[in-house]
């Protein structure tokens, strides 16, 4: 249970959570438009995450992708996101999939994510939300140290109902 983080590739939110996988040991994986482009253009340096290149240039197909693929979505939103976060928002929302939305504003808890995750049984997570051009900006650290806080709850705690027995 809970083993892989996957997404579309997107600065922000998007690639925090890529970071994230990475430091705590974690699977990546998701769907990136052709060409390996996001919205700051082509980035083939995002390979290494084991991204599946798609057919299509259009964010939505990737983000279709992603959707189907995940057992659970989480959505960090902020105010003043933009017509693309909307538009992943009502894909994600329309899916039906388990998903907990997270105002950038006023985070909650991490513990309240691992509960999310241990609850709804998810071992693929597709997080995203909020993109921000420059990933070493203020909200792109704040959400790389939010979900490496988060992530480390939901391993002990998986680790320990795995030990109790």
């Amino acid at each position: 249970m809970f083993s892989k983080i996957i997404n579309s590739g997107q600065s922000g939110t998007e690639l925090a959570a890529l970071g994230t996988s990475l430091n705590k040991d974690l699977k990546t994986g998701g769907f990136i438009p052709k060409g390996y482009t996001t919205v700051d253009g082509q980035k083939p340096e995002l390979k290494v995450f084991d991204l599946v290149e798609m057919e299509s240039d259009k964010i939505k197909d990737s983000v279709d992708e992603c959707i189907r693929e995940a057992d659970g979505i989480i959505f960090f939103r902020a105010e003043s996101s933009g017509k693309i976060e909307s538009k992943i928002l009502e894909l994600v929302r329309e899916s039906g999939k388990p998903l907990l939305e997270i105002d950038i504003a006023h985070m909650i808890h991490e513990s309240d994510v691992e509960r999310f995750v241990i609850q709804n049984k998810i071992d693929t997570v597709y997080i995203t939300g909020t993109i921000e051009k420059n990933p070493n900006t203020f909200l792109y650290r704040m959400i790389l140290e939010y979900l490496s806080k988060s992530v480390d709850l939901i391993q002990t705690a998986l680790n320990f109902s795995t030990n109790r027995y």
